[in-house]
């Protein structure tokens, strides 16, 4: 099941979505991106994160030395993510710090993603279960 927090954030930090989810989740004509499509967008975290706002407190305040300049225009917000496999939580982890994205890419049970954490200049790349993490998408034409 796709997950929000509520109508009113989700508006801002839109859907969480296990990698089968996002999967089918992109409009006619789209897809999820690639990892090397992804990867094409450069390493730097700060030229895909976007300075916002949320309840008068500002996103990403926490890296040091870093300014998010969005100059890729990707629009990155620490919307966090949802691990279902933990029992009995529907809770976000890594609200404010953290935002992670789906690729199309698999290795074999699990799903390629790509993410940026206030602690790591780099976009990172990560592994994750196609059924019980739920991330966020971007879709690409």
């Amino acid at each position: 099941q796709v997950y929000n927090l509520s109508p009113v954030t989700e508006k801002l930090f839109g859907k969480y979505y296990s990698w089968e989810e996002a999967s089918s989740a992109c409009p006619s004509g789209w897809r999820l991106p690639t990892a090397a499509e992804f990867d094409a967008l450069g390493t730097s975290a700060p030229d895909l994160m976007v300075q916002v706002s949320f309840l008068d407190k500002e996103m990403w305040t926490y890296w040091p030395g870093m300014t998010p300049t969005n100059a890729k225009g990707f629009n990155a917000i620490p919307a966090g993510y949802l691990d279902r496999s933990k029992i009995d939580t529907d809770s976000v982890s890594g609200y404010g710090h953290y935002a992670a994205y789906w690729t199309s890419d698999t290795e074999g049970d699990l799903a390629c993603y790509r993410y940026i954490q206030e602690d790591n200049p780099l976009v990172q790349k990560g592994l994750g279960s196609k059924t019980s993490l739920a991330l966020s998408v971007r879709c690409v034409r």
